[in-house]
């Protein structure tokens, strides 16, 4: 395989697309874990008969002080529900 000297330009190009693509698959990641976690605490707040609030979210249904993913998964709620939670 015959390999070759890039400029520092176009290692920056290089660079700059691997971020994005990193970005890209981080933001998927996050994305399953946000519907994967607002299915699995909708579903535990219905069969407990409990209210969301940040500390049920962390302490009783045990997710951890993930306070980002408290506001998604708020959100995805707040949509499935018409903005009526």
């Amino acid at each position: 395989m015959k390999t070759m000297e890039l400029s520092e330009s176009e290692v920056r190009v290089i660079e700059e697309i691997r971020q994005k693509d990193e970005q890209g698959r981080a933001t998927r990641r996050t994305a399953l874990e946000v519907l994967r976690t607002a299915f699995e605490y909708e579903r535990w707040l219905q069969r407990e008969g409990m209210g969301s609030t940040y500390s049920t979210f962390c302490d009783d249904f045990g997710y951890g002080a993930e306070s980002r993913i408290f506001e998604l998964v708020q959100q995805v709620r707040k949509i499935a529900y018409g903005e009526r939670i």
